[in-house]
């Protein structure tokens, strides 16, 4: 074994293409440049001892390396010398924080590492062995406030991820001194409107999530100020009408998400002059047929989402001059076939989501000339046989549901044949 690393060692001196023998036959991968030379080794189904991993200094080209299950943290110091090193994947090995601590002299531009080591401790050894990055995705991970410290060895970081973590307050304080931050994820945090109020500072924001936090209308002031802020997700919260107020100022707005809140359609009338908004999600709110008059100011909008409220035929009214609507979600409301004629002549409507509402074929009957739509949700519904044959000349339809409804499989069999290039699910 001593023979082959010298053997090794000595081809490398020499200039000529790099050696494989050592991972012959262990089940490794290996990747050459033009020249020979191994640039990436990937041993997630091979069996790595020390004398495979000592060989790695043997390599000067390698930049990519991938470890599995028979490596844990003794095994890690073998990697210390790799300085030209600059992605390393450690998702499937046995890892702990403590051991990423000797990957401390590294400039890595990536690191995966594994589950049991994405505590506070494992953060900050991650972040000692990388270059400083703009992107850091840690989400589910096991970090608390105090762990969150350690991002200001990062000031440029500009997308960070902390969904379904414990972050709370104390840890979103942290956050304030980035200031080049353009995407923050906190859904599914402890955050409350104490910690947004940190946020006030991150003027770049242009995404900001935060489904399922304790945010109220009272943390939404603080967001008035983010003027950049093109995307707010705020599903599941307290947020209601008031908070909606505080948003007016975010005129370069283009996504909003509001479903399960607790908006209503007096919240609406702050939304009526965001012209800039693009996707507009309400389901499961409190809005009805009187709160949908406030969106017919909405001329860019393209997505809405209307699922699970208490609509009916004579909301859809309001609809009409959204011309430039492509996306409609009306499943599980109160509309009816009547309702149905409401929307099928938006000239740009790709999407229509009809599932669990009371329609028949007389309502299917109103699409025939939807010859627009792409893709349509008719799972259900009370239609039948009778009502497919309307469906026959939607010759641009791409995906069409047909599940929990009373057609029949060889209804649906010559709807295939009329509509060959759609996926038809029954």
């Amino acid at each position: 074994m001593r023979d082959t690393f010298l053997a090794c060692t000595l081809l490398v001196s020499l200039g000529c293409a790099d050696p494989s023998a050592p991972w012959e036959g262990s089940g490794a991968t290996i990747a050459r440049n033009s020249r020979g030379g191994i640039v990436g080794i990937n041993l997630a189904e091979a069996v790595a001892d020390d004398m495979h991993l000592a060989q790695l200094a043997t390599l000067p080209h390698l930049t990519t390396l991938t470890l599995g299950a028979s490596v844990g943290d003794a095994e890690l110091v073998h990697l210390k010398s790799l300085a030209q090193l600059q992605r390393l994947f450690l998702t499937d090995t046995r890892v702990t924080a403590a051991g990423l601590e000797h990957l401390r002299a590294l400039n890595l531009h990536q690191l995966a590492v594994p589950p049991r080591a994405r505590t506070n401790i494992g953060l900050k050894h991650m972040m000692s062995a990388m270059i400083p990055a703009d992107a850091l995705d840690l989400t589910g991970w096991q970090v608390t406030d105090p762990g969150l410290a350690v991002l200001r060895q990062w000031p440029d970081l500009r997308h960070l991820s902390l969904k379904n973590t414990a972050i709370g307050d104390e840890g979103v304080s942290h956050l304030k001194h980035l200031r080049q931050l353009v995407y923050l994820g906190l859904g599914a945090t402890k955050t409350t409107d104490l910690g947004i109020a940190h946020l006030a500072q991150c003027q770049g924001l242009r995404r900001l999530f935060l489904s399922g936090t304790a945010v109220t209308s009272r943390g939404m002031s603080h967001l008035s100020g983010l003027t950049k802020l093109e995307r707010l997700t705020l599903e599941g919260t307290q947020v209601a009408d008031a908070g909606l107020a505080e948003l007016a100022p975010l005129v370069a707005l283009q996504r909003l998400s509001l479903e399960g809140t607790r908006v209503t359609n007096a919240g609406l009338v702050h939304l009526s002059e965001m012209g800039s908004l693009e996707v507009l999600v309400l389901s499961h709110s409190q809005i009805t047929d009187a709160g949908l008059a406030h969106l017919q100011g909405l001329s860019n909008l393209k997505s809405l989402g209307l699922g699970g409220l208490s609509i009916t035929d004579r909301g859809l009214l309001h609809l009409k001059s959204l011309e430039k609507l492509e996306h409609l979600y009306l499943n599980r409301t109160q509309i009816t076939d009547a309702g149905v004629a409401h929307v099928v002549h938006l000239p740009r409507l790709q999407l229509l989501y009809l599932s669990g509402n009371p329609l028949t074929n007389a309502g299917v009957a109103h699409l025939v000339d939807a010859s627009h739509l792409e893709l349509l949700y008719l799972n259900g519904t009370n239609i039948n046989d009778e009502g497919l044959p309307y469906l026959e000349n939607l010759a641009r339809l791409k995906v069409l549901v047909l599940i929990e409804t009373d057609t029949t499989m060889p209804a649906v069999a010559r709807l295939r044949k009329a509509l060959s290039g759609c996926v038809i699910h029954r």
